[in-house]
C-alpha cells in the first residue's frame, strides 16, 4: 500500500489472459459476449497496438486485483481507435484511474505522434460518455447500427491541434 494505506494503481503490459482474470461491468461482459468471446478479441487487438493492464497493488489480500486493460487499435500513422474493459472496481477509485489514463494517454500521443485518437461508446451509456468528454476528447455524433448487436453508438475523438 502506498502511504496513505491505499491501493495503488500498477499499470503492466497487457496479456489477453487478464481478461480472464478480470469481471469486467456488467454492459462490457455483454458486449464481449457479442464479439465472440473476449480473450481472442483481445489477441487481435494486442497485435494492433500497444495494450496495457492496470492493477491494483498494496491490497491485503496478494489476489491480483485488475482495475481495466485497453489499449491502442493504429488505422495508420497518426490515427488510433481506442479500446478499454473495466472492472465495477474503477468506481472505487475511479481519481487514481482517471489520472492514471491521463498520463498514459499524454505518453503515448507523444511518443506515438498520434494526432487523433477515437472511440466508440455505446448510446446511452451517460458514465462513459461524460467521463471520455473529460478526458478532451469531442463527441463527433451518432454510428448508428455500429454495435455487435446492431445497437447504436456515438463517436468520440481526441484530435491534436496545429498548435499543439
Amino acid at each position: 500500500m502506498n502511504s496513505a494505506g491505499k491501493p495503488k494503481l500498477e499499470i503492466i503490459p497487457f496479456e489477453p489472459e487478464h481478461l480472464r482474470l478480470m469481471q469486467p461491468r456488467a454492459f462490457e461482459a455483454r458486449e464481449m459476449r457479442l464479439l465472440g468471446g473476449g480473450e481472442e478479441r483481445a489477441r487481435i487487438y494486442a497485435g494492433l497496438g500497444p495494450a496495457y493492464t492496470g492493477i491494483l497493488t498494496g491490497d491485503e489480500d496478494s489476489q491480483l486485483t485488475i482495475l481495466a486493460c485497453g489499449g491502442l487499435i493504429m488505422h495508420w500513422r497518426g490515427v488510433a481507435e481506442a479500446w478499454l474493459v473495466t472492472t465495477d472496481q474503477v468506481a472505487m477509485h475511479p481519481v487514481v484511474f482517471h489520472r492514471t489514463i491521463i498520463r498514459i494517454f499524454k505518453v503515448l500521443m507523444e511518443s506515438m505522434g498520434l494526432w487523433r485518437v477515437q472511440i466508440a461508446i455505446k448510446a446511452g451509456h451517460r458514465v462513459s460518455c461524460k467521463w471520455v468528454l473529460r478526458l478532451g476528447f469531442r463527441e463527433e455524433g451518432p454510428a448508428p447500427r455500429y454495435g455487435p448487436d446492431g445497437s447504436d453508438y456515438l463517436r468520440f475523438a481526441w484530435v491534436r491541434q496545429e498548435e499543439e
